[in-house]
């Protein structure tokens, strides 16, 4: 089994961009282990972008093998949601250079700060659901919002 984890602060293309680092599976994954002993790292293009807050892992495209679901919650153009079909080979760096497919809102809601995968409808494939806790309701109360996305 593989591991990834997010750096809500970590320093990768740029200070506290935020990073996600994925560590192969096998007898290396055990210890301690540092971002520099990841095999892939993902990090935010922007600044405080937080990158990699929520990463998970799962079956977006049922092929047996596990798919990542990657997040940037406040991105320069507003919260963006990646995510990385196993059958693709990933490079690490930007993740959008990497996505298969993506979800975008606006700036100011923090899209992506919660992530999760999990099959809702029962086919075989996980749906998506993306939490964006600062998304305003009525003027001027922060009232949180999720979204699912089936597949």
């Amino acid at each position: 089994n593989d591991l990834v984890v997010g750096v809500l602060l970590g320093d990768g293309a740029t200070t506290n961009a935020g990073s996600a680092a994925l560590f192969y599976g096998g007898s290396e994954v055990s210890g301690v282990l540092g971002l520099d002993d990841a095999d892939l790292e993902w990090s935010g293009p922007t600044g405080l972008s937080r990158s990699g807050a929520t990463p998970v892992s799962g079956q977006l495209d049922a092929d047996g093998r596990g798919d990542l679901l990657l997040a940037e919650p406040y991105g320069a153009s507003g919260g963006r949601v990646y995510g990385l079909l196993s059958s693709a080979a990933w490079s690490g760096g930007d993740p959008a250079d990497d996505a298969d497919l993506w979800i975008s809102s606006g700036v100011g809601d923090a899209f992506g700060l919660a992530t999760a995968l999990g099959d809702i409808d029962g086919n075989g494939v996980d749906d998506v659901l993306v939490g964006a806790p600062e998304a305003t309701g009525s003027p001027g109360e922060q009232s949180g919002e999720l979204t699912v996305y089936l597949r």
